[in-house]
Protein backbone atom coordinates (compact mmCIF):
# COMPACT_ATOMS: atom_id res chain seq x y z
CA UNK A 1 0.00 0.00 0.00
CA UNK A 2 2.81 2.67 0.94
CA UNK A 3 4.52 1.81 -2.30
CA UNK A 4 1.45 2.12 -3.95
CA UNK A 5 1.39 5.71 -2.81
CA UNK A 6 4.85 6.49 -3.16
CA UNK A 7 4.62 5.64 -7.00
CA UNK A 8 1.70 7.76 -7.33
CA UNK A 9 3.81 10.54 -6.14
CA UNK A 10 6.54 9.64 -8.57
CA UNK A 11 3.94 10.37 -11.32
CA UNK A 12 2.68 13.45 -9.73
CA UNK A 13 5.80 14.79 -9.00
CA UNK A 14 8.48 15.78 -11.39
CA UNK A 15 11.17 17.35 -9.47
CA UNK A 16 14.88 15.35 -9.28
CA UNK A 17 15.22 16.43 -5.16
CA UNK A 18 11.16 15.06 -5.03
CA UNK A 19 11.78 11.84 -6.78
CA UNK A 20 15.24 11.42 -4.76
CA UNK A 21 12.92 11.60 -1.57
CA UNK A 22 10.72 9.48 -3.04
CA UNK A 23 13.21 6.31 -4.12
CA UNK A 24 14.66 6.92 -0.39
CA UNK A 25 11.37 6.53 0.94
CA UNK A 26 10.46 3.83 -0.36
CA UNK A 27 13.77 2.16 0.16
CA UNK A 28 13.26 2.85 3.91
CA UNK A 29 10.02 0.84 3.55
CA UNK A 30 10.99 -2.00 1.94
CA UNK A 31 13.55 -2.15 4.47
CA UNK A 32 11.25 -1.75 7.45
CA UNK A 33 8.77 -4.56 5.83
CA UNK A 34 11.44 -6.69 5.51
CA UNK A 35 13.42 -6.38 9.07
CA UNK A 36 9.59 -6.75 10.42
CA UNK A 37 8.88 -9.84 8.35
CA UNK A 38 12.20 -11.63 9.49
CA UNK A 39 12.06 -10.68 13.10
CA UNK A 40 8.15 -11.95 13.44
CA UNK A 41 9.10 -15.01 11.49
CA UNK A 42 12.06 -15.69 13.44
CA UNK A 43 11.35 -14.48 17.33
CA UNK A 44 11.90 -17.77 18.10
CA UNK A 45 14.80 -20.24 17.93
CA UNK A 46 13.18 -22.58 16.29
CA UNK A 47 10.63 -21.34 14.92
CA UNK A 48 7.68 -23.90 16.38
CA UNK A 49 8.56 -22.34 20.37
CA UNK A 50 6.12 -19.82 19.38
CA UNK A 51 3.60 -22.17 19.47
CA UNK A 52 4.75 -24.71 21.56
CA UNK A 53 6.18 -23.28 25.03
CA UNK A 54 7.32 -26.32 25.76
CA UNK A 55 9.71 -27.16 23.20
CA UNK A 56 13.50 -25.75 24.11
CA UNK A 57 14.99 -22.88 22.89
CA UNK A 58 14.57 -19.41 23.12
CA UNK A 59 12.66 -16.47 22.11
CA UNK A 60 13.23 -12.68 21.87
CA UNK A 61 10.59 -9.96 23.52
CA UNK A 62 7.43 -10.72 21.75
CA UNK A 63 5.72 -6.82 22.73
CA UNK A 64 9.57 -5.13 22.24
CA UNK A 65 8.95 -6.72 18.52
CA UNK A 66 5.62 -5.51 18.39
CA UNK A 67 5.81 -2.15 19.61
CA UNK A 68 9.42 -1.70 17.46
CA UNK A 69 7.08 -2.67 14.50
CA UNK A 70 4.41 -0.87 15.20
CA UNK A 71 6.92 2.39 15.77
CA UNK A 72 8.55 2.00 12.39
CA UNK A 73 4.99 1.92 10.77
CA UNK A 74 3.83 4.89 12.56
CA UNK A 75 7.40 6.75 10.90
CA UNK A 76 7.21 5.44 7.41
CA UNK A 77 3.33 6.32 7.50
CA UNK A 78 4.74 9.85 8.95
CA UNK A 79 7.10 10.09 6.35
CA UNK A 80 4.51 9.50 3.69
CA UNK A 81 2.30 11.72 4.58
CA UNK A 82 4.85 15.01 5.08
CA UNK A 83 6.18 13.83 2.07
CA UNK A 84 4.59 16.17 -0.84
CA UNK A 85 3.42 19.01 1.73
CA UNK A 86 6.73 21.33 0.71
CA UNK A 87 6.56 20.75 -3.16
CA UNK A 88 2.46 21.43 -2.56
CA UNK A 89 3.51 24.75 0.13
CA UNK A 90 5.65 25.81 -3.35
CA UNK A 91 2.76 25.78 -5.80
CA UNK A 92 1.37 29.57 -7.19
CA UNK A 93 -2.10 29.23 -6.59
CA UNK A 94 -4.35 31.24 -4.03
CA UNK A 95 -3.70 30.27 -0.61
CA UNK A 96 -7.25 28.58 -0.03
CA UNK A 97 -6.93 26.42 -3.96
CA UNK A 98 -3.06 25.59 -2.11
CA UNK A 99 -3.91 24.44 1.49
CA UNK A 100 -7.40 22.78 -0.05
CA UNK A 101 -5.00 21.12 -2.24
CA UNK A 102 -2.95 20.11 0.76
CA UNK A 103 -5.69 18.96 2.65
CA UNK A 104 -6.69 16.77 -0.10
CA UNK A 105 -3.42 14.82 0.39
CA UNK A 106 -3.47 14.78 3.90
CA UNK A 107 -6.67 12.81 3.92
CA UNK A 108 -4.46 9.90 2.87
CA UNK A 109 -3.01 9.99 6.24
CA UNK A 110 -6.51 8.85 7.77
Amino acid sequence: MKLSILYQYHRVFMASRMRIAIYATGVFCILVGIVALATNLFMCHPVAKFWHSTLKGSCISQLGVWFSNATLNILTDAMIFLLPMPALKRLRLPRRQKYGLMAVFALGFL
